[in-house]
């Protein structure tokens, strides 16, 4: 018998359970005197109090995103779906509901449909801990296709072939593009042309803002920003020289930060890294993907490489430094990738 259950409707056993519970609600409506149409409706939230009524809002419940955005908001600015990073709860702010009730919650974001409940009665309700929960199922549901991406080998490893991550500033079209052109074996060229095209002049900016606001970057403004201006000037030698070698410098100053010693071993960097994203995200399965994240860097960002023999590479901090990248592997592409790198490691810091 499950009391607190998480679905959504690709898994096989969704529509039997679901089904059974919009029975149950549309009988226990009708029997009430207050019937419900229930089969249109896009959100359907039931609230069982401790003497065992209930409320019930169908498409009524106002509901709040808890996110995680880009750039700073001021109150009743409008938020877009480019602005956010990670979505991190989802909560009902006009529905009264106390740590002695229950819930049950079911909804729909585009093709897809998520059913919530807990119906344990040995335990309070725990709010925040339903808002997560509802958190990771809203984010799973809009975002399917970079968590497909990420959990097909095949996939993620053409993606991290060719230098590409499902970066937090890639907005959701950008990288749905991507991913199409990945899966259909096609070259990248068109596809990374429209993307390159859109990181403009002002877009660098809000990115060269929002690393500026951390103090631990702050005292490498000067040398960030001629890495930017490299960019901007369509000089991708100048861009990944710098940027590169300057992400590791990042991760040691924000480490002797955290932990008050000092270190430049790779590994340890790395690790920190991956813990510091799973911290401010607050789970490893997020917009963020900690996890992946670290993956990518070992494997592309810190790629190794063969001494004296020239390779294309020069998205790796190591074939850069070392001066082994040939002369076409410096290209804009490259240098936009490297920029969304640091600027990734920094949503984590």
């Amino acid at each position: 018998m499950w009391q607190h259950l998480a679905l959504m409707s690709d898994e096989p056993r969704f529509h039997q359970v679901a089904e059974g519970i919009i029975d149950f609600i549309q009988s226990a409506s009708a029997r009430a005197g207050h019937p419900v149409d229930t089969k249109r409706a896009n959100q359907i939230l039931l609230v069982i109090k401790a003497d065992d009524t209930g409320q019930l809002w169908v498409d009524t419940a106002a509901v709040t995103l808890m996110a995680m955005s880009k750039r700073p908001l001021a109150a009743g600015q409008p938020v877009f779906e480019s602005d956010i990073a990670d979505i991190l709860q989802v909560r009902f702010p006009a529905v009264d509901i106390q740590p002695s009730d229950r819930i049950i919650y079911l909804f729909r974001k585009d093709w897809r449909f998520g059913l919530y409940f807990d119906l344990r009665t040995e335990r309070d309700l725990d709010i925040d801990d339903v808002g997560r929960w509802l958190g990771a199922m809203y984010r799973v549901m809009a975002y399917r296709h970079r968590y497909d991406a990420l959990s097909d080998e095949r996939t993620f490893s053409q993606l991290v072939g060719a230098g590409w991550f499902p970066f937090v500033e890639l907005l959701q079209n950008e990288f749905r593009s991507l991913l199409a052109f990945c899966e259909a074996g096609l070259p990248l060229e068109e596809v990374e042309a429209q993307i390159l095209a859109s990181f403009d002049a002002q877009r660098i900016e809000h990115i060269r803002a929002r690393w500026m606001a951390k103090p631990h970057v702050q005292r490498r403004e000067k040398i960030l920003q001629s890495g930017i201006n490299s960019f901007l000037a369509c000089d991708p030698v100048g861009c990944l020289k710098i940027v590169l070698t300057e992400i590791e410098g990042v991760l040691a100053d924000s480490y002797r930060e955290e932990t008050g010693t000092s270190t430049h071993r790779l590994g340890k960097l790395l690790s920190f890294a991956r813990a510091a994203g799973e911290r401010r995200a607050g789970a490893v399965d997020t917009l963020m993907f900690p996890q992946e994240f670290s993956q990518y860097l070992e494997t592309y960002t810190y790629a190794g490489f063969e001494p004296g023999v020239p390779t294309d590479r020069a998205g790796s901090r190591n074939v850069v430094g070392h001066g082994v990248a040939s002369d076409e592997a410096y290209t804009m592409v490259r240098a936009l990738q490297a920029i969304l790198t640091l600027d990734q490691i920094l949503f984590y810091l």
